[in-house]
């Protein structure tokens, strides 16, 4: 207890440790816990921009892809259960521009069966 007492008025530090024999400093456990916030508000600032609605995800509506057409205006493309759409999206309002469902019956299957088909319609 003296030399608590005396480790006091001399202005040594008690938080060093020493004073209990162990020797332990502080400054390593303070720079973890530092360390360690860092890191948990580098999560947090992600999960809030990112995670937390993904998180929160019920519905069926999935915005699949935007692509921005410059002064606050973009294309949107949205998917509910099977079917997708193009949005055009500006300040004030939203327009349905098309259905993105396309039949694999309508696709052809190679680039020459098209030239074939165009050709006989010109004909």
């Amino acid at each position: 207890m003296v030399y608590l007492l005396a480790q006091v008025r001399t202005g040594d530090s008690l938080l060093a440790g020493e004073a209990m024999g162990g020797g332990l400093s502080l400054s390593p456990i303070i720079f973890v816990l530092v360390l360690l916030l860092c890191v948990l508000a580098i999560i947090f600032i992600y999960l809030r921009r990112n995670g937390f609605q993904r998180l929160r995800k019920t519905g069926e509506l999935d915005i699949l892809e935007t692509r921005p057409l410059g002064g606050r205006q973009f294309l949107l493309v949205a998917r509910v259960g099977q079917e997708k759409f193009l949005l055009g999206v500006c300040p004030g309002r939203i327009d349905y521009l098309c259905p993105l469902n396309v039949d694999s019956d309508s696709l052809a299957p190679d680039f020459s069966e098209v030239i074939q088909k165009s050709t006989a319609a010109a004909e």
